[in-house]
């Protein structure tokens, strides 16, 4: 497909999806879940004082987009809820153009679209003032930059390439300290191609790119706030802290026979409160997509491991890198957090159909698998939606 058009339907694409997403936004017109933490945060960074600042458990960047979409728009719920419905508009384009460059057709970009258009979890959190479709977005357009690499690492824009991967890595880290594991996963793929690219001339690249953007990064988004170099480390052992790190009472798989067997958080559908919130909606996960996309990431992982292929290898360790960040790292059950895998998801799902089948009978399956994910999308759909469309 010409580039051309890739870039037109990429843009539709994102103003299609802007568009659903931004469909009154503003409703309920009552905090749901973490926007308790997140609102307040944001509205607080309008005071200028350090002293009154609010939810100190994450860098500063997620809030300070909502900052500054109330200071645009207004103190409403739709200015809240702007930067997370955008960012989602932006996963959906992007997904489909990373899907159509690695399967080489424009079914395959399709596919990973309609999955993502699936999830029950991107569209409760694209109607949410809060950071996790950030981070999911700076996460996944992390790992996306860094691919070219991986499928052609003599390419001279090589360079460039990987400082985009570590730029983005950083904006990520910068909203929620998950997306810090791009690097090791840069660092795994980088050794893959040593043969290719020397681990000499690259690593010492990577380092420098990680720790220049991640300090700029760092030192922009806390000067913002009024911070200076000396205060970000204390603000880190802070937030540090407050996650309760290596919780043994809470952190771990617990129950992970839930996300396929129906049980628990994974189909709960709470009944809506009096204050408007479903907490049990807030974490559902379509079980079509988690369990083809489950397949394809561990076929492309061992795939990767034993054909010696990088980009079969990055994209399988993309989902079980950041389950075992959950597991060592948060507090709470790893359900409520796995939204920024499901990007990875759609895409190894994509990708790994693409390997496997030949292209004509691509259409049947990538046809039969969206069709499963997007049933279940409908079933769950009225429910959902019922604590957004009161």
């Amino acid at each position: 497909m010409p580039i051309k058009i890739v870039i037109f339907l990429t843009i539709l694409i994102f103003a299609c999806l802007s568009v659903i997403y931004l469909y009154r936004i503003d409703q309920p017109g009552v905090q749901i879940w973490d926007e308790q933490h997140y609102i307040p945060a944001a509205q607080s960074y309008l005071q200028g004082d350090k002293e009154t600042y609010r939810n100190l458990r994450n860098p500063p960047l997620g809030k300070e987009l909502i900052t500054l979409s109330i200071r645009s728009f207004g103190d409403t719920f739709f200015a809240y809820r702007l930067p997370s419905a955008l960012a989602a508009a932006a996963l959906g384009a992007l997904l489909f153009g990373a899907g159509l460059w690695l399967s080489g057709f424009w079914e395959g970009g399709l596919l990973s679209l309609l999955l993502w258009l699936s999830s029950t979890l991107a569209l409760l959190h694209a109607r949410l003032a809060m950071v996790d479709m950030a981070t999911a977005l700076f996460f996944f357009a992390g790992l996306a930059s860094f691919l070219p690499i991986l499928k052609n690492p003599t390419d001279k824009n090589s360079t460039i390439w990987l400082l985009i991967a570590c730029s983005l890595a950083a904006l990520g880290g910068s909203v929620k300290v998950l997306d810090s594991v791009l690097f090791p996963i840069f660092a795994i793929g980088l050794f893959a191609v040593r043969e290719k690219w020397p681990l000499f001339k690259s690593l010492p690249r990577l380092a420098i790119f990680a720790a220049l953007t991640s300090g700029i990064t760092l030192l922009v988004t806390y000067g913002i706030l009024g911070y200076s170099p000396g205060e970000i480390p204390d603000q880190f052992r802070k937030m540090f802290g407050l996650q309760s790190f290596l919780h043994k009472d809470y952190a771990g798989l617990s129950q992970w026979y839930d996300w396929f067997l129906g049980r628990g958080q994974l189909w709960y559908l709470a009944k809506l409160g009096e204050d408007g919130r479903r907490f049990g909606a807030l974490c559902i996960q379509n079980p079509v997509l988690w369990t083809v996309g489950s397949l394809a990431t561990l076929a492309l992982l061992f795939r990767g491991l034993f054909s010696k292929r990088p980009l079969d290898l990055v994209l399988g360790l993309s989902i079980p890198i950041q389950v075992l960040f959950w597991v060592i790292f948060k507090e709470q059950k790893i359900l409520t957090y796995g939204l920024p895998m499901e990007p990875s998801l759609c895409l190894n799902t994509s990708y790994a159909l693409s390997q496997w089948v030949p292209r004509r009978y691509y259409r049947v399956w990538a046809f039969c698998l969206a069709a499963g994910s997007l049933l279940y999308f409908w079933r769950a759909l009225p429910e959902v939606g019922g604590g957004f469309f009161p």
